[in-house]
This record gives C-alpha cells, structure tokens and sequence, in this order.
C-alpha cells in the first residue's frame, strides 16, 4: 500500500476540502462515520510538511446531495489529530465522480446509485475547495411557509446561502408550503 499524503490547515470541523494532493478521504471525527472499523495495522498519513500521523480506522459516509439522492463515501481515514475533513480528488475520481475546475468555481458530477449524474457548482473560497457533504442523518425537514406576491407561474429558485447549494425549483403560490432538506444548523 502507497504511503497516503495530505494538506494540514485549521477549518470548521463540519467542513469538508477537496484536496488533489491526498490519496485517500480523511477526517480527525469518528462520528462523520459509518461501518467503522479499527485498523489492526498502522497506517501513516505523511502532510506536505512532511509531519506524519497515525490512522485509528476507516469508515464510510452516508451522504445526502441537494436533490435528495444518497450517495455513499467509502473508505475514509479516521485520523484523531488531523485539523480538516478531506476529499481526495484522486479517490473520488476513482470511484466514477468526475470534477471539473474552473476560474472562481469547480463542478462536481456524483454519480448516483441509478448511474445517473447529479451536478453541483460550488466557488472557489480563498484559493480553496470547500465542498458541503451533508450527513443522511444530519437532515431535517424544514417548512418554509412563502408569500409571495408576484405571478404563480414564475419558478421559484430556493437557495440557502449557508450552504451555497441551489437545492430545488417550485412553482410560486401564494402562500405555499415547500419541502426541502436542509441540515440541523439551519433548522428555524
């Protein structure tokens, strides 16, 4: 097994980071995982400085896309004394997700369960790649109750800014009642 490389900066620990340079999916949280299995043999996580850590486990995620698809990571480092949760480009290209960067913003094509392909742009934020994965089990229902007074038959577009997704389109009404999923931090 290649000795797995990493970036090492301080983030929010909900925060996931795309990351060219590492070789596996890497998180310091034991709970963003699934099927957690300690590892038996000792697996070092060499950083581009050079400093080494340790890895305890490796798991998988279960995540929710903007749509509502689930998606699941696999194979994700647990590694306690690391400061970001990282998404390695080369392991999710591996694994039929297709990433294309572009000045300012980057899109993510997910290829789902169905072999269907959910897209999402996202921006580029201080030269990095902040990617929100949601947990399946971190979403909530939130009803937003919507008057609005302009014509019914122009679409509606909800976006929360929080997390930067687009997440649905719907017709306007007034009032209506719209359905989406969105995590626990923005519930109301």
């Amino acid at each position: 097994m290649e000795t797995p490389l990493c970036s090492l900066q301080t983030s929010s620990p909900a925060e996931w980071l795309l990351d060219t340079g590492a070789t596996n999916h890497m998180t310091p949280s034991r709970h963003w995982l699934d099927n957690y299995t300690l590892l038996t043999k000792k697996i070092r996580v060499y950083l581009g400085d050079d400093h080494c850590l340790q890895a305890a486990g490796i798991g998988n995620m279960h995540v929710s896309l903007p749509s509502g698809a689930s998606i699941i990571i696999k194979d994700i480092f647990h590694i306690p004394c690391l400061s970001r949760n990282l998404v390695s480009v080369s392991s999710a290209t591996s694994t039929c997700t297709y990433i294309e960067f572009f000045h300012g913003y980057y899109v993510v094509h997910f290829k789902l369960p169905t072999s269907k392909f959910e897209l999402i742009k996202l921006p580029q934020i201080d030269r990095l790649y902040p990617i929100p994965l949601l947990q399946r089990s971190q979403h909530a229902v939130l009803q937003a109750h919507l008057t609005i007074a302009s014509s019914p038959s122009v679409p509606l577009l909800l976006y929360f800014g929080t997390t930067g997704l687009v997440t649905s389109m719907f017709q306007r009404s007034n009032p209506c009642t719209v359905r989406t999923s969105v995590p626990d931090c923005l519930q109301i």
